[in-house]
């Protein structure tokens, strides 16, 4: 028997142990899969989380990644407001998990019930969510009709506490999105119906929020608490990529980065402009 074919045969016994080996590379820790399934397609996910720091990757080595992705960024000289979600969030930043393409499945209850809504109002919501798709994300949204496949629950509610038009609520395991919910309201607070065009853009509000982003203080953005925007902008999309681009974790230096200062309190504006709040 050749050496050459003793090779071949040694690479395909790696390759053929893979699976069974990459786990006990991740170290002490536990693993949780979740199966997912519309229709014909089924997605594995599987988040992996460490015992021994509760979960939350704020070690020596994490930071080090952190900075150096940081270090990279930088040099590329990305224009983004990541650092009002990094204020925000006291630099832990949150996210979906991701390995490969991430779909986030999302079931939008029937609304027909609900004051001032409108049959129309239910592809403004999916137009909205669709508008984060030339970010690149890792993560797409999928719709789906069984509300028990889905990772959220999107519902529409009549009105929400002035001045706000859309909440979002994402559970989170330390710093991993898991799930959530979102209410879009059909009404202001004195109960005048919303437009079609403020239903598509509080839905892209909250879509944001669902991937993890904050408010901004940056008034052009979609992501701003009193938003005129009508697509995400540029800065968005490129703070939504980053956001997906920096290690899992706490993003200071040393295990610690220094505070930032907070992002300026928006003062509210009267005119063309959907508000929309959410809770982390």
């Amino acid at each position: 028997m050749s050496r050459s074919f003793l090779r071949w045969l040694l690479v395909v016994a790696v390759l053929l142990a893979l699976p069974l080996i990459k786990p006990l590379l991740r170290g002490p820790g536990m693993t949780i899969t979740r199966r997912l399934s519309a229709g014909t397609v089924t997605v594995d996910t599987t988040i992996t989380t460490d015992r021994a720091s509760g979960g939350l990757p704020d070690s020596a080595e994490a930071a080090a990644r952190s900075d150096s992705a940081w270090g990279r960024i930088i040099a590329d000289g990305a224009d983004t407001w990541i650092d009002d979600v990094i204020a925000e969030g006291d630099s832990l930043l949150h996210r979906w998990p991701v390995d490969g393409t991430r779909l986030v499945r999302l079931w939008l209850a029937d609304g027909r019930d609900v004051p001032n809504w409108d049959a129309g109002f239910p592809a403004a919501v999916e137009d909205g969510f669709d508008a984060w798709t030339p970010a690149r994300l890792p993560v797409r949204f999928l719709f789906v009709a069984d509300s028990s496949a889905s990772d959220v629950v999107v519902r529409f509610v009549h009105q929400l506490q002035a001045p706000a038009v859309g909440l979002t609520n994402a559970r989170a395991m330390n710093d991993t999105i898991v799930a959530g919910t979102i209410s879009i309201a059909t009404s202001r607070s004195d109960a005048s119906p919303l437009a079609m065009h403020d239903i598509r853009r509080t839905a892209m509000h909250e879509a944001g929020h669902l991937l993890g982003l904050t408010h901004t203080s940056d008034s052009t953005s979609i992501m701003a608490p009193l938003s005129r925007a009508n697509e995400p902008t540029p800065r968005d999309l490129a703070t939504a990529a980053l956001l997906y681009r920096l290690p899992f974790g706490s993003v200071r230096a040393g295990g610690r980065r220094p505070p930032l200062e907070p992002p300026p309190t928006v003062t509210p504006v009267r005119g063309d402009s959907t508000p929309a709040t959410s809770s982390p």
